[in-house]
């Protein structure tokens, strides 16, 4: 797991222990790491860990023992989907158009970089640059590759350092990932992508929000544009 110093702590830290149950480093049923061990590998206090878990026991994800510990509930990942499901719902996205919903993708994400020139600071920036070079390493391997495409976004708006762009990013981007993993990437499409990713780490790299902002357009306007033709074919999408 990452070390979290963001402002959103409460927030990361769901996120974080979410990606360790889909990755399966915490299995269902299973106890997790115990407070201690989470605080220290995390780098946020038991205020906010404590917080986290409050939430996720909320949303059926752990199930809190006293005296023994926390641990994950046996259905946790059902849970979190029909979870997603209700923000989805809630937030009516269910029936959104593919042009809506990348403008929308492309006004959120131009914010961020935005923010993350004037607000990120150098270990931020390198960890966009990590994510990037890891992206063009894993062209044959498209499961990782989206997982870090995933990650770069979700960063990107944390990094910003607002709170509202990166809660309303958890929100939508399982959107765009359950259509991109269930359709076929062909190695052009990741190539392009992954050199697109590098531009924009570069530009963050540079505190260049013009170039960066122009980076993030090109990308969300060109390359996912290839992808969600396929996706409309097999998909409830419409495109409106």
């Amino acid at each position: 797991m990452d070390s979290i110093r963001r402002i959103n702590v409460v927030d990361a830290v769901m996120e974080q222990i979410l990606a360790c149950v889909r990755d399966g480093q915490f299995r269902e049923g299973e106890r997790i790491p115990s407070e201690r061990e989470l605080t220290e590998s995390l780098n946020v206090s038991r205020t906010s860990l404590r917080e986290a878990i409050k939430r996720l026991q909320t949303m059926g994800i752990v199930i809190v023992r006293q005296g023994d510990g926390t641990y994950l509930d046996p259905s946790a990942r059902r849970n979190e989907a029909m979870y997603r499901q209700k923000v989805r719902t809630l937030l009516d996205l269910g029936e959104v158009g593919i042009r809506d919903f990348v403008q929308s993708r492309i006004m959120l994400e131009s914010a961020a970089v935005a923010l993350v020139v004037e607000r990120a600071d150098a270990e931020d920036i390198a960890r966009l640059s990590a994510l990037s070079r890891e992206m063009a390493a894993d062209l044959s391997d498209r499961r990782r590759f989206a997982q870090n495409d995933l990650k770069f976004h979700q960063s990107l708006c944390e990094f910003s350092r607002n709170p509202v762009l990166t809660r309303f990013m958890f929100s939508i981007t399982d959107l765009l990932t359950e259509q991109v993993q269930r359709s076929v990437f062909n190695h052009v499409n990741l190539e392009q992508a992954g050199r697109i990713h590098r531009e924009i780490a570069d530009a963050l790299t540079a505190r260049d929000a013009q170039r960066a902002t122009r980076a993030v357009k090109e990308h969300l306007e060109r390359i996912p544009a290839l992808l969600l033709k396929v996706l409309e074919q097999n998909s409830n999408y419409k495109d409106s």
